[in-house]
């Protein structure tokens, strides 16, 4: 089972949601299990890994073209090989970059994997696999 990060910490991952870098097109708004609909096209996003949650990885973000959009921490009972649904990724454009990147408990990365998505359909689901 994932468990939702604090709230301080996951308002500080998530001040830059609404920003545009370099001219870029604005990532969305932050999803997950308890928000709102959001702008079609949207893709959720699973990770399966072979790190250990708890021991090598305390929390999962996924980036829409470098920008968070959403953040989950993970428990010790959570079994990553089978896959983690982290939620969904809004208003997904054509040749969007998803970037899923797994955080120690002081936030630093442990590792991470980018996929491209060529043509985003609606309530399609990606899943992306960072293993050593």
């Amino acid at each position: 089972m994932t468990r939702a990060l604090p709230t301080i910490a996951l308002l500080a991952l998530l001040t830059g949601c609404s920003q545009s870098h370099d001219g870029d097109v604005d990532a969305g708004p932050p999803a997950g299990r308890d928000a709102g609909p959001c702008p079609a096209p949207s893709i959720t996003v699973v990770v399966r890994t072979d790190y250990a949650p708890g021991d090598e990885f305390a929390a999962i973000n996924v980036e829409l073209n470098d920008v968070v959009v959403l953040a989950v921490g993970v428990d010790e009972d959570d079994d990553p090989s089978e896959g983690l649904e982290v939620g969904a990724v809004c208003g997904v454009g054509p040749r969007a970059r998803i970037t899923a990147r797994l955080l120690s408990e002081r936030g630093t990365d442990v590792a991470g994997r980018q996929v491209l998505v060529d043509s985003p359909v609606d309530g399609s689901r990606v899943e992306i696999v960072i293993s050593r």
